[in-house]
């Protein structure tokens, strides 16, 4: 249970001059805590713990962008979303009461489930599930789980290898296309600039079958100006 975690690392969104782009400065943390990230309606706040693993690579860490989403004040609109890795925004949503899938790869699910494991009383459900982008098998069980019901996407800092990128569009276009063809699910996309000219590629093979909606500025949240965040939904055409 949560009151029993211990020998934890304390995540704050406050930087040196010299943080701002420096990614790791909580990653030799093997629990790290978020204080008090959930507002529920009768003012209590709760907080959650994502659990870490530096062996696991970029998966097992979590990132700035994943912060950024928990700061925008969208999680109580919210319902499902994908792409867990630390888990930090699926277990933002279901802590709001909702039913979330939280997905990730083979080698880092067991990460996922150590998390949503760390966070046993929230409002609403969890679940992790393996999802490989582009793979249909998994779509498929995603697509049996969600029953038609998914409302909208998160996707946090995904975009950083140029192999996945097509994949990653070929996979959002198929999950956007399980609901009602008028109403397809909000995707809210946060990301960091690393390579410009690669985020650009990802951007624009993206825009091909989605709009982009809005795009936030998050300067106030967070000063590195290389972290981005989107709002887009799939093209009306482009849905059969």
């Amino acid at each position: 249970m949560v009151e029993s975690i211990q020998n934890y690392g304390e995540y704050k969104l406050e930087f040196k001059e010299d943080e701002i782009l420096d990614d790791y400065r909580f990653a030799n943390h093997k629990i790290l805590k978020f204080p008090d990230i959930v507002t529920h309606k009768d003012g209590n706040k709760q907080s959650l713990f994502v659990a870490q693993d530096f062996m696991l690579g970029k998966g097992g860490i979590c990132w700035d962008a994943v912060n950024i989403l928990s700061m925008l004040n969208i999680y109580s609109e919210l319902c499902d979303g994908k792409r867990a890795a630390t888990a930090l925004p699926s277990l933002l949503i279901a802590a709001y009461g909702h039913k979330v899938i939280a997905s990730d790869l083979k080698k880092v699910i067991a990460l996922t489930q150590k998390c949503l494991e760390l966070n046993q009383n929230l409002n609403g459900s969890i679940q992790a599930l393996e999802l490989y982008w582009g793979n249909e098998e998994h779509l498929q069980i995603a697509q049996n789980l969600l029953e038609g019901q998914l409302d909208y996407i998160i996707c946090a800092d995904l975009i950083y290898l140029e192999e996945t990128f097509e994949d990653l569009v070929k996979t959002l276009k198929l999950l956007s296309s399980f609901k009602d063809a008028q109403n397809p699910p909000m995707i809210f996309m946060s990301y960091k600039i690393r390579l410009p000219e690669l985020t650009q590629r990802f951007i624009d093979m993206f825009k091909v079958e989605f709009d982009i909606v809005e795009e936030l500025n998050i300067l106030d949240i967070h000063p590195n100006p290389q972290e981005k965040f989107i709002k887009a939904k799939l093209k009306q055409q482009k849905i059969e």
